[in-house]
């Protein structure tokens, strides 16, 4: 894993991925794994070349969050299925759904290089979202339109 990050990221943010990492492995993460989504978003961002063209006007920490609720909702099944940690897990899951929901992603991504398959996948991620909501609560869940800054 380090000779991956290490290809991708400066020392610091290198060192805060690993952090991470050893912190999941040991079952150490606060905010139900949430934090696993920064050091990822880097790695991404750095691989597409595009990092100095994401200004994330939620910054850095909050997008990785909120793009790590995507990731969770995706996987729900399998990380049910394998025991692998999933946000939604937690007894907060219906907050993070709702966050999920509410995020006004196109104005994170607005000048990313590769909008639609980001657009695609946090859209897919935001209908799971909701119907994993309808299910749990039932009533309306909204569609994504609200664009007030979500704290996680």
């Amino acid at each position: 894993m380090e000779e991956v990050v290490n290809g991708f990221l400066d020392h610091d943010n290198t060192q805060f991925a690993l952090g991470v990492f050893r912190e999941k492995k040991y079952g150490l993460l606060g905010s139900d794994g949430l934090e696993r989504g920064v050091p990822a978003l880097k790695v991404i961002t750095k691989h597409l070349e595009s990092e100095g063209e994401w200004p994330f006007y939620g910054g850095a920490t909050q997008v990785g969050k909120l793009c790590q609720i995507v990731d969770d909702v995706l996987d729900y099944r399998k990380d049910m299925d394998e025991g692998g940690l999933n946000c939604l897990a937690s007894k907060s899951a219906s907050v993070y759904l709702r966050k999920l929901v509410e995020w006004d992603h196109q104005l994170e991504f607005r000048k990313s290089r590769y909008p639609k398959i980001l657009f695609l996948v946090i859209n897919f991620g935001k209908f799971r979202a909701r119907r994993m909501l309808l299910k749990r609560e039932g009533g309306d869940v909204g569609q994504g339109s609200n664009t007030r800054r979500l704290q996680l």
